[in-house]
């Protein structure tokens, strides 16, 4: 599931464990199943830290979540690889609304096959 929080916020959701962006990059991670979030330890601009701490406050108002980890910029990149999202994510959410389409039923099949 792709979930727009603003302007140039975007999470992306497999199952239990949801890859926040900001603008294009990966920045930070929530693992519903053991609530672990996590967040890059590389610092972006203010706008990114601040779109990261939105997101975290949204996961305090909608989940139970425990422990708070930083990860390298490289593990949360690997991470977004592994969810066969890559240079997708920008097609995924700018894209016109039928290709957009065509991108969320291709990302859901490649969920599915995994």
């Amino acid at each position: 599931m792709i979930k727009k929080h603003g302007l140039n916020e975007t999470e992306i959701i497999s199952k239990d464990f949801h890859l926040f962006y900001s603008y294009d990059t990966p920045v930070a991670a929530y693992d519903e199943e053991i609530g672990t979030i996590y967040v890059t330890e590389k610092k972006y601009s203010r706008t990114t830290t601040a779109h990261v701490k939105k997101w975290i406050k949204y996961l305090d108002e909608e989940y139970n979540w425990g422990d708070k980890i930083e990860l390298t910029e490289s593990t949360f990149l690997h991470l977004s690889q592994e969810m066969n999202l890559g240079k997708t994510l920008k097609l995924l959410t700018d894209e016109p609304k039928k290709s957009r389409e065509v991108w969320k039923k291709r990302y859901c099949n490649l969920l599915e096959d995994s």
